[in-house]
């Protein structure tokens, strides 16, 4: 039996075409040949525009495109060809999902609310803390501050980079043939240094800071099926 429950010694030519037809979407869905398996897909359904199937597999090519509105039209076009057809179904609630989700996503970035981002972030305390003593900004990063953590990474360079400096310089100092550090290639090494550390230790406190306070606030809950 072929996937219509046909036998193949029993198919009509048209049947034959239809049932390579959508074997071809499905290999080249896999092999991810997207463009050969939407080529299929186009004439599967201009040749059997009344076919569950056939609608069911041309969504399944957009949504891999991720053209999920359009993937949504064609799972609901199944559905209404085939109302039992539980697979088309569960198929349109997720493209429905799915659109819902990159709107309220582009909501939020035509806003410039980048806060409220951080509900698709991880909200791990103890992970963004560790990552947070890492280094500079990982924390922040992590939670979905992205502008914060950004200016935290960017600073932490500077200082780390400073302090390093000053360590190489101390180090050829003491060597035969070092000149000795003067005090302002010292006071660059010590500000490095400690603004590293500082960088770190305000990182921390501002993860936890605002972890609580997310904590004990309302969320801004995303749309829901």
């Amino acid at each position: 039996m072929d996937r219509f429950g046909v036998d193949p010694l029993e198919q009509t030519p048209e049947q034959e075409e239809m049932t390579r037809l959508c074997d071809t979407v499905s290999r080249e869905l896999v092999a991810g040949r997207l463009l050969v398996a939407a080529e299929a897909a186009m004439l599967l359904v201009k040749k059997h525009p009344q076919s569950t199937t056939a609608h069911e597999m041309m969504g399944d090519v957009l949504l891999a495109q991720g053209k999920r509105q359009q993937a949504r039209d064609e799972y609901k076009q199944a559905i209404e060809i085939e109302p039992a057809n539980a697979d088309a179904e569960r198929k349109f609630a997720q493209a429905m999902l799915a659109v819902e989700e990159a709107d309220y996503t582009r909501r939020l970035m035509q806003t410039g609310d980048f806060t409220r981002l951080r509900g698709a972030m991880n909200q791990d305390v103890s992970g963004a803390t560790y990552r947070a003593a890492v280094f500079p900004g990982l924390g922040h990063l992590y939670t979905g501050a992205y502008e914060v953590g950004m200016i935290l990474a960017a600073l932490g360079l500077v200082f780390l980079g400073l302090a390093i400096w000053g360590v190489g310089e101390y180090i050829f100092s003491l060597s035969p043939r070092g000149d000795e550090m003067g005090v302002g290639e010292i006071v660059a090494a010590i500000m490095g240094g400690l603004g590293y550390v500082a960088l770190i230790g305000w990182g921390v406190w501002d993860i936890q800071r605002s972890q609580s306070k997310n904590a004990s606030s309302p969320q801004d809950h995303r749309p829901s099926t």
